[in-house]
């Protein structure tokens, strides 16, 4: 093939002197080697690969090296182009005129519509920016006295737009949302202030009308099914999860299904079983009338088409990528009547992927859909794998056989999946095997070939296509309801958190390797034992771990710290809530509590019931245990959330987690004070070490609590009170303090213009060294037993190449 005339060209023999596997493999991790990378290497270096070139010729063993550095150079290519795309930071903030057409599915929020737009016409002068993106992430902010705006893919728009370059918030075990944004070819992200539709005609693109079709198929569901579960029918749909609640979402993930929610490779694979027997019977029937035309063409040609039909459904996801290409390189080789080896099209499909997404290993699916396949290939493959064109395998295969693979195939996908989900996810889903066996042929064989025959025959008879669509219905309602009896009868052990680390990793993953080697080869028991030694290992807690740890999460313009003490753990505030399916307290504060592997927490303080401080908090009190919760504002709270039991804090009494105090400090508090003012006050001491947590504390408040007598001078650490507001921080009360750090928890750029600069200024001249979330990240201090002491700054310590360079001010 391609490749390996490539090789021919060169005098390279790749079949003994260069595996097929290795090269693809080595290509590969050179490209994911890059997304690694601190800072990019310049372009120029790339000329260094024309005398390695000429090598070869002379040692032909340096191919391995060439082809590795090949897989960097083109990791850097593309990281290159990523950064190219993203608005130059002189155009951020300005009012920019744009056109374009709306692509993608617009998500729907109480109060704005978010979308992607394919710019085709920019209202600026070419000469005053750099960069000018293809397209940006814009959100339509509703307000109540409005019209809601309906926009539609494939509509072309004019706007007047604010924007800001991509970025997101950086935090241990947190979601990467810029790598997120420029994975999807978006360099800018705003908001809308004015906009109107263009009706004139005009060339839509493709893209564009792929999804103009997924949008109506999303409206066909929503309008004709009652169904609780609409949201996760939409998804099997056409692969759009944003109707999907966040309790569904929490269900399938303790049950190990989240794989079958959206369109995966396993979908894509049945409907081109699908389309390779309708093809097959195509070309049999005109083998009646043109001769020499076999009927395989046809059953090639109809799988592949039906496979891309299914994956342009779901938008080209990563899981669909890879079945779409492995499924296009086997029946290419079948046509040309060629031997294809499972192993070669696996690992051509993993260096097509990374070519065509080089940050894919920043999406979980990635690693998972290619494990999880490379596991299959590992055990069902045998020794000696068959010609493609072979006799198909329903044909030498009994029901026995089939069910009894089928068990096997959810026992190694259980134990070959141990290692990456405690690694990726903190946790591993007990349930998964046994939900699993029910779920896969449920959606695959029932509820998603219903919802395909519903969609087609829609167009014929809306009576007929929304019988399908009832079954469908049906089927997904009962696994809901299965899985929940599931979850009910595992209690709390459905998903038990875990601790990852190198021990652990090595346990599992040996137990692993022999449960999953032929028998005969090592004990089965021997692996039997290392499960359960690895899951014992993985559920307690991690060693030497610090006497306090506070951590002051990257939330934006918002406020989520976690206290810790070895025994103990407390989260200050929640963050805000970002729309109805992503808060603070589910995206971003349990997942890093999930990475320290907590299971419950022990207190929870909400300052004060600002959305900024509060945002998150019922997505947390939902998702993990507390002991003791704690108010600031007893008497309020969002009438749409359920009010658990709490204390106030301004009447609560010290208390002491292994060696450290917590104090919430008190003051007189008027019945007509603000909410700000009423925010809680917490002290941490350990050591000779003091930190003030403040939330809100206005400037009156802040002389308050210097009245009380309560407060030490000369503390550690200092959260600047309403993110370094000027209604805070007042001069009296930063010299008396007097911290040797000041922290500020604010969004980047925000409206507010928080940290003020005078608020910086009182600090500096204290000589209170700052740190900023908004250029750092999250923030993490340290303090042990033996006097160690540690600060960790997010955006360094996880740096990648496409985060900004830190002011000088700020460091």
């Amino acid at each position: 093939m391609t490749m390996e005339r490539l090789f021919t060209s060169l005098s390279i023999t790749p079949h003994k002197r260069a595996p097929l596997n290795s090269l693809l493999l080595l290509f590969s991790l050179g490209i994911l080697c890059v997304s690694y990378f601190p800072v990019l290497p310049s372009c120029y270096w790339l000329v260094l690969l024309i005398p390695m070139l000429l090598l070869i010729r002379v040692w032909q063993r340096f191919l391995f090296a060439v082809v590795y550095a090949f897989g960097i150079a083109w990791g850097v290519i593309a990281g290159h182009q990523l950064l190219a795309q993203q608005l130059d930071a002189d155009d951020e903030g300005k009012l920019i005129p744009v056109n374009g057409w709306i692509e993608g599915i617009p998500l729907n929020d109480a109060d704005k519509v978010r979308f992607v737009l394919r710019v085709d016409h920019w209202g600026i002068e070419q000469s005053s920016s750099i960069n000018l993106p293809e397209k940006i992430l814009l959100s339509w902010y509703q307000h109540a006295q409005t019209k809601p705006v309906n926009v539609v893919p494939g509509e072309y728009w004019r706007f007047h737009v604010r924007l800001k370059r991509p970025r997101g918030m950086v935090n241990p075990g947190g979601f990467d949302y810029q790598a997120w944004l420029l994975r999807r070819g978006l360099g800018a992200t705003g908001y809308i202030v004015q906009g109107e539709p263009d009706t004139s005609d005009r060339w839509i693109p493709i893209q564009a009308r792929i999804d103009h079709w997924r949008w109506h198929l999303q409206q066909w569901v929503r309008d004709n099914t009652a169904s609780n579960n609409k949201g996760i029918l939409v998804a099997l749909l056409i692969g759009d999860t944003g109707g999907v609640e966040k309790s569904q979402w929490q269900q399938v993930q303790q049950t190990g299904i989240s794989h079958l929610i959206a369109i995966s490779g396993l979908h894509v694979g049945f409907l081109a079983l699908v389309g390779y027997l309708a093809g097959l019977y195509v070309g049999r029937c005109l083998n009646g009338f043109v001769q020499g035309r076999p009927a395989q063409i046809f059953a090639y040609l109809g799988a592949i088409v039906f496979a891309l039909f299914y994956s342009a459904l779901a938008g080209f996801n990563i899981p669909t990528v890879r079945t779409l290409i492995m499924l296009g390189v086997f029946y290419l080789a079948a046509f040309f009547y060629r031997r294809a080896r499972l192993s070669h099209i696996y690992f051509m499909a993993l260096a097509l992927v990374l070519v065509i997404q080089p940050l894919a290993a920043f999406d979980i699916g990635f690693w998972l859909s290619f494990i999880a396949v490379a596991l299959l290939i590992l055990v069902f493959s045998g020794r000696y794998e068959p010609k493609v064109g072979y006799v198909p395998f329903w044909s030498r295969t009994t029901a026995k056989g089939l069910l009894s693979g089928y068990c096997k195939s959810q026992w190694v996908m259980f134990i070959g999946l141990l290692v990456p989900l405690s690694m990726l996810v903190n946790t591993i889903p007990l349930l998964s095997p046994v939900a699993n066996f029910v779920a896969i042929p449920l959606v695959t064989f029932f509820v998603v070939p219903c919802l395909l025959l519903g969609a087609v025959l829609a167009f014929v008879s809306q009576g007929l296509g929304g019988f399908f669509l009832m079954l469908a219905a049906v089927g997904i309602d009962g696994l809901m309801q299965w899985l929940d009896w599931l979850i009910g009868l595992a209690s709390s052990w459905h998903s038990p958190t875990l601790t990852f680390s190198l021990p652990v990793a090595a346990v599992l993953g040996a137990a692993g390797l022999v449960l999953l080697l032929p028998v005969g080869l090592v004990p089965r028991w021997w692996g039997y034992v290392s499960l359960v030694m690895g899951i014992a290992l993985a559920v307690l807690p991690l060693p030497d771990r610090p006497e306090l740890q506070l951590t002051i999460l990257d939330v934006g313009q918002g406020s989520a710290l976690v206290a810790s003490t070895p025994n103990h753990h407390l989260v200050f505030d929640t963050g805000p809530q970002f729309s109805k399916d992503f808060d603070g307290g589910t995206g971003i504060v349990l997942p890093y509590l999930r990475s320290l592997a907590l299971r419950k927490l022990d207190a929870l303080v909400i300052s004060h019931w600002d959305k900024d401080h509060a945002g998150g908090y019922q997505g947390l009190v939902d998702a993990i245990p507390i002991g003791r919760i704690y108010w600031g504002e007893p008497s309020r709270h969002r009438m749409d959330e359920p009010m658990r039991e709490g204390e106030d804090c301004h009447q609560s009494f010290a208390w002491r987690w292994d060696n450290v105090e917590f104090q919430f400090l008190q003051r007189e508090i008027s019945a007509r004070a603000s909410a700000n003012h009423r925010s809680c006050v917490l002290l941490i001491r350990y050591a000779g070490q003091n930190i003030l947590l403040p939330g809100d504390l206005d400037s009156k408040g802040e002389w308050a609590l210097l009245r009380g007598n309560e407060l030490p001078p000369g503390l550690t650490l200092v959260v600047a009170a309403h993110h370094g507001s000027r209604s805070s921080s007042n001069p009296g009360f930063v010299a008396y303090t007097s911290p040797d750090w000041v922290a500020y928890s604010a969004g980047y750029k925000n409206q507010h213009n928080h940290p003020h600069p005078q608020v910086q200024a009182r600090y500096a001249q204290q000589g209170s060294r700052p740190l900023n979330t908004a250029w750092h990240g999250a923030l993490v201090f340290r303090w042990y037993k033996d006097g160690r002491f540690e600060q960790i700054r997010a955006r360094d310590t996880y740096r990648r190449y496409w985060f900004d360079v830190v002011p000088e001010i700020t460091q």
